[in-house]
């Protein structure tokens, strides 16, 4: 029996791509911890304003397209937040099998 292919889950505004970026194909829709899968890598975002941590992007099957995603999001918030130093936002790229925790 085939398994139903799980597809990554983003808001494409959250991201700034470029010429030549292929998209991946995705859900749509701001993306839940609870709905991380955990043989997936996902990305993380932290305010460092509010010293929070919230979910960026989620069930990515292949680094590279973490990568270009985690690229994307940089230059989202570069754009979003410039000039803002130590408070500008971060995001990471978390792997499969880490632990699942954000701050409130």
């Amino acid at each position: 029996m085939d398994q139903e292919k799980i597809l990554p889950t983003f808001m494409e505004s959250s991201f700034d791509f470029v010429e030549g970026e292929q998209i991946p194909e995705h859900i749509e829709e701001y993306p839940w911890e609870t709905k991380i899968e955990r043989d997936k890598f996902w990305l993380k975002g932290v305010d460092t304003f509010e010293y929070a941590d919230y979910v960026v992007a989620i069930n990515i099957d292949e680094l590279a397209i973490a990568e270009m995603l985690y690229n994307a999001r940089r230059r989202h918030l570069n754009r979003t937040q410039p000039n803002a130093g130590s408070i500008q936002d971060r995001v990471y790229i978390m792997r499969p099998g880490e632990p699942i925790y954000l701050r409130d």
